[in-house]
């Protein structure tokens, strides 16, 4: 999996020494986070390997056949 990519510059965090007035802005933070993770190569590979499988029945129906499995099996205690 790629690391996300998000920029430094503007990004200061308050208790790890920076300028006075530059501290960091933890919502501001939060939202370029989340714009980097849904622009991201792997997010938009997902959204269309998703957009692929509920135009497929037979496929979805398969997924979801398969995801239900790990519910019935027996785990080790």
């Amino acid at each position: 999996m790629m690391a996300v990519g998000i920029p430094a510059a503007g990004f200061y965090c308050a208790h790890k020494g920076a300028p006075k007035g530059e501290t960091m802005q933890v919502y501001d933070e939060a939202n370029a986070l989340a714009r980097a993770i849904r622009e991201s190569e792997e997010c938009r590979a997902y959204r269309q390997l998703k957009e692929e499988m509920d135009g497929n029945e037979t496929a979805r129906a398969l997924l979801k056949a398969v995801s239900y499995t790990h519910l019935t099996l027996p785990t080790k205690a």
